[in-house]
């Protein structure tokens, strides 16, 4: 059985860090999934929201997907919506 974890934290990395030393592994044998990307509020008090992130212990039989792919992804997104609300 595969071994998962859901950690929060103020980084994405931060995250990452934890959930890989809770289950004792490295990033290239697990599968990383972001939930939900940290957002520093208004005036980084109101709004403040931690990432968080599930870790899944990999398949060997599943391809590479590593978590800086993801984030490119998730930054390019965010860039195409800041783009499309300018007047």
């Amino acid at each position: 059985m595969k071994k998962s974890v859901i950690k929060s934290a103020k980084t994405v990395e931060e995250a990452v860090r934890l959930a890989l030393k809770e289950l004792n592994t490295t990033e290239d044998k697990v599968d990383i999934n972001i939930i939900e990307q940290p957002s520093s509020g208004f005036l980084g008090i109101i709004g403040v929201k931690p990432a968080i992130i599930k870790v899944v212990e990999k398949d060997d039989r599943k391809s590479d997907y590593s978590l800086k792919s993801q984030i490119n992804v998730t930054n390019k997104h965010r860039e195409s919506k800041k783009e499309t609300k300018k007047p």
